[in-house]
């Protein structure tokens, strides 16, 4: 019965541990904040942004591919 035990449990611990590779690796993000956050014009993201403030302009492009 512990023999059971053992290996239920190491076949456990594979797929937990099978389960944490397929998950993707962190993206990149900018956080920019403050009392005026302003994207210029000539500003491009390609993935998250996170903008927090009084006032937040984006003229710029946030795109996430």
């Amino acid at each position: 019965m512990k023999h059971r035990r053992n290996v239920a449990f190491v076949w456990l611990a594979l797929l937990f541990v099978a389960a944490i590779g397929r998950i993707d690796a962190a993206q990149a993000l900018e956080i920019r904040g403050g009392g005026d956050v302003v994207i210029g014009a000539g500003e491009v993201f390609a993935d998250d942004l996170y903008a927090a403030g009084k006032t937040v302009i984006v003229d710029g492009v946030i795109a996430n591919y």
